[in-house]
């Protein structure tokens, strides 16, 4: 459980794509893992971490788009 709290986190803050980044260009150059966030990440956990953060941003960004059709009907 302490992963996915790490994950909506990484969402949140905009990390999720460095973290993206970091892993494609490890699995480009055929690495078996890379380094992230001071953790060493398996290029196998590295997947489901970005198989995770899709649904996490998928989710963040309903829940943003709520928060607008709120503010935009009942105000501040």
């Amino acid at each position: 459980m302490g992963k996915m709290k790490w994950i909506y986190q990484m969402v949140q803050d905009g990390t999720s794509e460095q973290f993206m980044k970091t892993y494609l260009e490890a699995k480009l150059n055929n690495k078996e893992g890379f380094m992230f966030d001071s953790q060493y990440i398996s290029i196998l956990q590295g997947r489901s971490i970005l198989r995770e953060m899709k649904k996490a941003n998928k989710e963040y960004n309903r829940y943003i788009d709520d928060q607008a059709e709120y503010q935009k009907y009942y105000g501040a």
